[in-house]
């Protein structure tokens, strides 16, 4: 699978806008680096492969290694929590056969290895309530989570993830569940395992640059979302140098047609990804670097806060309080964009991922020929038992892929528009729980796939 991945994929490294400030990245200056718009563990690990590469001509290559390496132990982590073999595989398989794989492993970007990271994480984390090697899966853990958002910010989500995730696997491995010292104990172990590092890590941040946040890099992405919102009517209400800036913002965004249309509460959500993008740089930022700097030019170029370094430290600031002046002068309104925004990511998230309309298609298909079977033929196969280690395996990758799909979802959503780069992640447990399904389905229906164990 791995040489066939790496024959399709290639092996020259493809580059995107956001590239250009990973590699830049100042990983010697630790000050900078902790006061950079970026994390520092992709830029890192992209300095490491260039120790060997210095043109990081294998860079797909590696990123699709790592990716492989986190499937398979994830399988092994299904093992040890007690997955039959054939469950084991056929929930890791369907990861191989991820978008985030076959679309971003060729590029210069977060996406595989923050997924990578993912999949180490929710394996240790199985070994952990499982109790085998305690104390390298527990280390195991704590760099996991720390790492996968240190690579990608938008993996935070983990950090509630992980306790709700450990009660979930430890109540599913061994039913009854019981609120005991145990539980209470692998509750609290491992939400220190997921939040200590990231309090410690802020704190250095704090005390170093001024801030104590994971990134200071929030403000311009939730005012792509806010600014179709704005009103010259809530601007009285905003801090007097927030004012000048607002007005400006919605004279250009109602002057390029990008205001919300007639008669309508909100911009369609299948164009908001265009309007978000057209929200955030050619409105905010073309407006704000102009208002930081003093000076008025309607023929400079937008900049983007990648190329900014320290002078978006401001632009961030404005962006952050115009963000939430706006939330707060309508609250309701931006509720209502939320809800109809996880709605469209939920749609949308079919669309972007194909391999779950593929394995529910099969699911429905094995189903239906086993109701064609005749009742009372044979003695009830194994996974038909609700105490049977398949129909545990299915509960398990079922939870797993709804709580990591909807953490994730819910956390991005927040800041960003729905777009499909977010949503493969979110969903990347989704084929599995499928794929688990639609073995146990075809063991119903085919008596040849009945006999796997």
């Amino acid at each position: 699978m791995f040489v066939l991945l790496s024959w399709i994929i290639g092996t020259r490294p493809r580059v995107f806008g956001d590239s250009v400030s990973y590699l830049n990245f100042p990983v010697h200056n630790p000050v900078e680096a902790l006061d950079n718009i970026r994390t520092f563990g992709y830029p890192l690990f992209l300095r490491i492969v260039q120790t060997v590469f210095p043109d990081l001509r294998f860079l797909p290559q590696i990123q699709v290694a790592l990716y492989c390496a986190a499937v398979f132990f994830f399988y092994a982590s299904c093992i040890q929590y007690g997955f039959p073999r054939w469950a084991a595989w056929a929930a890791a398989t369907p990861l191989l056969y991820q978008r985030v794989l076959w679309d971003f492993a060729s590029w210069v970007l977060t996406d595989v290895p923050a997924a990578a990271l993912g999949l180490l994480s929710i394996g240790c984390l199985m070994r952990v309530v499982v109790g085998r090697r305690p104390v390298l899966n527990w280390v195991g853990l704590i760099l996991g989570v720390f790492l996968a958002y240190q690579v990608r910010p938008a993996y935070l989500f983990l950090v509630p993830l992980i306790p709700v995730l450990a009660l979930l696997f430890l109540w599913l491995r061994d039913p009854p569940w019981r609120w005991d010292r145990s539980s209470k104990g692998l509750l609290a172990r491992s939400a220190a395992a997921a939040i200590i590092p990231l309090v410690l890590f802020c704190a250095v941040r704090l005390a170093v640059v001024g801030n104590f946040g994971l990134v200071s890099f929030a403000g311009v992405n939730i005012i792509g979302i806010t600014t179709q919102f704005m009103t010259p009517e809530m601007v009285s209400n905003f801090d007097q140098d927030l004012r000048p800036l607002a007005l400006a913002m919605i004279e250009r965004r109602d002057n390029k047609e990008l205001g919300i249309p007639g008669g309508q509460r909100m911009i369609a959500m299948p164009d908001f990804i265009r309007y978000y993008n057209l929200h955030a740089y050619d409105v905010f930022l073309f407006l704000a670097q102009q208002y930081v700097d003093g000076r008025i030019d309607s023929t400079r170029p937008v900049r983007d806060l990648n190329d900014l370094g320290k002078d978006a430290k401001p632009i961030e600031d404005l962006g952050r309080r115009l963000a939430f002046a706006t939330i707060e002068a309508r609250p309701g309104i931006f509720a209502f964009y939320y809800f109809k925004a996880f709605l469209y990511a939920v749609s949308f998230t079919l669309y972007t991922e194909g391999t779950i309309v593929l394995l529910a298609l099969a699911v429905l298909a094995a189903h239906f020929v086993s109701t064609l079977r005749v009742p009372g033929q044979g003695s009830p196969s194994a996974v038909e038992r609700a105490d049977s280690p398949e129909i545990r395996a299915r509960n398990v990758l079922i939870f797993l892929a709804a709580f990591f799909y909807l953490a994730k979802l819910l956390l991005t959503i927040t800041v960003e528009a729905p777009a499909g780069r977010y949503l493969v992640a979110a969903a990347i447990f989704i084929p599995s729980a499928l794929g688990i399904t639609l073995l146990d389905t075809a063991k119903k229906a085919f008596p040849l796939v009945a006999r796997l164990r």
